[in-house]
């Protein structure tokens, strides 16, 4: 994503993820998901967020309303990116959508899926035991 709109960021982004951050996520796609979500159907405007400690004080007071709905527009497509990656039924589906978000992080071969039918990461076949390089002496 290149249009990244300037505010908001720091703190009041970080702020807004944790009043949108549900509990009880099997997955960091899924609380991606649905931190994206939760923007987009409960704070579709600029939102008085209350700081934890000064609660009178507004932790977007700085952001502009317009501002805030740059930001909130691009909230609304990458939660339909998300949205498709997490619901991607191969990994090279989902890890295809992932990357329209983070780059080339995600390997987009070795389909499977999981109980719900919904993709996961496949790992590497063990050839040999591991082999801890640990050196003797007291560790802390």
């Amino acid at each position: 994503m290149n249009d990244v709109p300037k505010y908001p960021k720091g703190y009041p982004f970080e702020h807004l993820i944790g009043l949108c951050c549900p509990d009880d996520i099997s997955s960091v796609g899924q609380g991606v998901t649905e931190v994206l979500e939760a923007i987009v159907n409960d704070h579709p405007t600029k939102p008085f967020m209350e700081d934890h400690g000064v609660p009178e004080h507004d932790v977007v007071g700085r952001v502009t309303p317009e501002e805030y709905d740059e930001f909130y527009k691009l909230i609304q497509e990458v939660a339909v990116i998300a949205g498709k990656a997490t619901d991607a039924t191969t990994v090279k589906e989902s890890a295809e959508e992932w990357n329209k978000l983070f780059g080339s992080k995600f390997p987009t071969s070795e389909a499977t899926t999981d109980k719900n039918n919904r993709a996961s990461v496949g790992f590497s076949k063990r050839e040999n035991p591991t082999t801890p390089n640990i050196v003797g002496g007291r560790f802390g």
